[in-house]
């Protein structure tokens, strides 16, 4: 498959954003319904882009969705059906198996590149990064339990990462990983 098959010669693939939100509902946003939380960005976002009406999470916690939703498959395969342990746990020594394939690593065989900014949860280890799976770059936070402020996890390690190597950097974390987004 290329784009030249579909008819598109010279033209440029389209960009693809995901956003992941834990804890996010269905009609939290505007573009589902919401009218009492404003969310114009999102919502323009849904309108000029495409905005998927029926979806479903293959998994009730943060790590299983987001192995699943980066390989295409059901987590208990990868052995990952609740959040993964933190930093400190010793039963934290598992991460997504390396190998996984996932979108990231598809787009990029595709001319595409890739970023992902936010929180993992899907290996803590610099070998478990998500640049070791197909992202050109990586800022954020590998463990699930990041604070918002210090960019420490609950254990008081540092926990805010450039690619495969702490990063710290000054700001709230909601506002960096939007920063590197645009």
């Amino acid at each position: 498959w290329s784009w030249a098959q579909e008819g598109t010669e010279g033209k440029r693939p389209p960009n693809i954003i995901v956003i992941l939100a834990d804890d996010l509902g269905y009609g939290d946003l505007g573009c589902y319904g919401n009218k009492e939380v404003r969310t114009p960005h999102i919502d323009q976002l849904a309108r000029e882009g495409m905005r998927f009406t029926d979806f479903h999470s293959s998994g009730p916690m943060c790590s299983p969705t987001r192995a699943a939703l980066l390989t295409g498959r059901y987590q208990n395969r990868m052995n990952i059906e609740f959040a993964l342990p933190l930093m400190g746990n010793p039963d934290a020594q598992r991460g997504l198996p390396r190998d996984e394939v996932t979108i990231a690593q598809r787009l990029r065989e595709r001319g595409y590149k890739t970023a992902m900014y936010g929180k993992w949860h899907l290996g803590h280890r610099p070998d478990e990064n998500p640049i070791h799976f197909g992202f050109d770059d990586f800022r954020g936070l590998v463990c699930g339990c990041g604070d918002y402020a210090a960019q420490i996890n609950r254990q008081g390690l540092a926990d805010w990462w450039h690619n495969d190597s702490l990063a710290p950097e000054e700001g709230n974390t909601t506002k960096l990983i939007t920063e590197h987004s645009l």
